[in-house]
């Protein structure tokens, strides 16, 4: 949203709550049935409609991924394939290697919320007999790809001037085995979560070390966006939560307006310019 559809971070959380209230429309009860049964908790074949139907009410001219222009911002998502589960895909919104996304952006998108328990595997394109899904949750965290995209792109000896990361407020220790959080959770979906969040942080500590000081900034507010009111899983996957979107906010701003985060916004601030002037 923010790359290909050019919208700015308000337009986005605009289109956020009514999207989120068609994408995760099943009640906390009936997500428990599916889950007891190992199926995932929301409705997968939905998605692209959804989804379709944000990009033709903001920029209908973005229907498909690739964009040819040259001096616009580049995106791309990582999906897994079923039959190649260590040769994960990367989509682009960009020609690279003599590839190119061939399907609508929508299609991009889907593909890329099929996470486990929460969607299932899905055809992103009519005429496609590929399956997708993002059951990769180790790059739910996507730096070290970010890196090693942009050394494939550019070139190995092309320096890389900032890298700015952003967390979902998910930290390991709030999902420790015996974290008061899992609660009530089933063990399909707590696993999931742990995974999830083991594979962020491990992410993060091998991206300081792969990047000069200075260069590498992350924003997370992990105490900030911990609990909601209950220690209760429901409150864990907030971003299904449409509804507390904007209690999330303001646990966002508090994040944002705390010293320390004042500092390295003020710190990435400096590196960006550098990089610009």
């Amino acid at each position: 949203m923010l790359g290909r559809l050019r919208l700015s971070a308000d337009e986005c959380l605009a289109r956020m709550e009514p999207m989120f209230k068609r994408l995760y429309d099943r009640s906390p009860a009936k997500q428990d049935k599916y889950l007891k049964k190992h199926k995932s908790r929301f409705d997968s074949v939905a998605n692209n409609e959804i989804f379709d139907d944000m990009i033709q009410a903001v920029r209908p001219d973005c229907k498909m991924l690739l964009n040819k222009e040259k001096h616009v911002c580049r995106s791309f998502v990582i999906v897994d394939i079923p039959d190649e589960p260590d040769s994960p895909q990367r989509i682009r919104s960009y020609q690279h290697g003599g590839e190119s996304w061939k399907y609508r952006t929508c299609a991009a998108m889907t593909s890329t919320v099929t996470t486990p328990t929460v969607f299932d595997w899905i055809y992103v394109a009519g005429s496609s007999l590929t399956k997708y899904h993002n059951s990769i949750l180790r790059r739910t965290n996507p730096s070290t790809e970010l890196i090693q995209e942009a050394r494939s792109v550019f070139g190995e000896d092309r320096a890389i001037g900032c890298l700015i990361s952003l967390g979902l407020g998910i930290s390991s220790k709030s999902l420790a085995w015996d974290s008061p959080l899992v609660v009530g959770a089933d063990d399909w979906l707590a696993g999931v979560l742990r995974d999830t969040a083991q594979g962020i942080e491990e992410v993060h500590q091998e991206t300081i070390t792969l990047l000069e000081p200075g260069k590498y900034f992350r924003f997370d507010p992990v105490d900030s966006v911990s609990l909601l009111e209950t220690q209760d899983w429901k409150d864990i996957v907030f971003w299904e939560r449409w509804n507390k979107l904007d209690i999330l906010g303001d646990r966002v701003k508090d994040y944002m307006n705390d010293p320390e985060t004042v500092k390295i916004v003020s710190e990435c601030i400096k590196r960006v310019l550098l990089q610009t002037t």
